[in-house]
Formats: C-alpha cells, structure tokens, sequence
C-alpha cells in the first residue's frame, strides 16, 4: 500500500480523529482529488479535496458515484479491526 504523509488534520464530522497521512487500500493506489474515504474512529463518509484535505460526504453522494456498497464494506472492515485490535488480536502481515 502507498502511505502518503500529509498536512495535520481533523475528522470534518467533529469525533477529534487527528490524521497526518492517507493510504490507498488498493496497491500502489494513491488517493486522489474527489475519492471516497471513512474516517477510521467514527465512520463517517469523506472525500479528498485538493491535497488530501478531508471534506464531509454522506452515503447517498457515494451511490451517486457507483461506490456506496465499497464504502460500506470499508466501514465493515475498519470495525472489525477495532474490535480485535480491542480483543488483543494483532494484525497479520
């Protein structure tokens, strides 16, 4: 996966969640203007905008775009990592 560093950087939904980087969940993929993301503590739906920054989207813009049922499978997985990062469970490499 490409980790890409960016500016400092709060969830735009209001949890708190600081980020300083992006990371595409698909290869050598990075993020570009205008694509999806969740935020990794309260699940909210983003987009990037110019260099990376965050805005606040919403499922029903995702099924605009063709990529609503990807996003719900993002929230999925990103929840069942928190509960076994939250039971002990390290993940596998």
């Amino acid at each position: 996966m490409k980790h890409i560093k960016t500016q400092n950087q709060y969830c735009p939904a209001g949890c708190g969640y600081r980020t300083d980087s992006v990371t595409g969940a698909f290869g050598d993929y990075s993020p570009d203007e205008g694509d999806f993301s969740i935020c990794m503590n309260c699940y909210a739906i983003l987009r990037f905008g110019k260099k990376w920054k965050l805005q606040l989207s919403s499922l029903e813009e995702s099924e605009e775009f063709g990529v609503k049922e990807d996003l719900q499978k993002a929230i999925a997985a990103a929840k069942q990592v928190r509960v076994q990062r939250a039971l002990g469970f390290e993940e596998s490499n």
